[in-house]
């Protein structure tokens, strides 16, 4: 189901994209910050343009969970946290049009903790990614993007480590940009 939510809203935003004007392109050693969604994840973001159709980008999430629920027979989660960090580089397929479609690589790691669990969760992903971004006021942009790759994810669990390696969806992402 949070999959499918995900890959709405990015197909959401790239529609919203199609319908706006993106006519100015970035100058190479532009700078921007940004605040997004990734895989979920809220993230803050700095952007650097290599040039005028490359750029890349570093975020920073953290989520802290915690639940309060009285219902007879739930079990609830142990309240924990997650600190996300990614890496991506874009490559602008075209520029100046009603949204950049670009292509690019993402690096993404999480961990997750428990309150009063000696044994985070760990996850780990690298990927490729499809997008498009388009500029809806002179320095503010938006974009979306989905990345197809490979995730490790681990967890111990008493002393005895569990890995799990997939081929699949690793992310989904929307955000906004602010350059100057």
């Amino acid at each position: 189901m949070k999959r499918g939510l995900k890959l709405t809203t990015v197909a959401i935003a790239m529609f919203i994209g199609l319908t706006m004007s993106s006519n100015a392109q970035l100058d190479a050693g532009s700078f921007g910050i940004g605040a997004s969604f990734v895989s979920g994840s809220p993230v803050a973001s700095g952007f650097y343009a290599l040039s005028d159709n490359m750029e890349l980008g570093v975020g920073l999430g953290y989520i802290s969970e915690s639940y309060d629920m009285d219902v007879e027979g739930f079990n609830a989660p142990d309240p924990g946290s997650q600190i996300y960090f990614n890496a991506m580089f874009k490559y602008f397929l075209s520029k100046g049009r009603d949204v950049s479609p670009f292509i690019g690589g993402l690096l993404d790691y999480s961990t997750v903790a428990d309150i009063g669990d000696d044994n985070p969760k760990t996850t780990l992903g690298l990927g490729a990614m499809f997008g498009g971004q388009a500029q809806i006021a002179k320095n503010l942009h938006i974009y979306g993007f989905v990345s197809l790759g490979y995730k490790k994810e681990s967890e111990d669990e008493q002393k005895v480590t569990h890995t799990y390696t997939t081929i699949s969806l690793i992310g989904s992402g929307i955000g906004a940009i602010f350059y100057f």
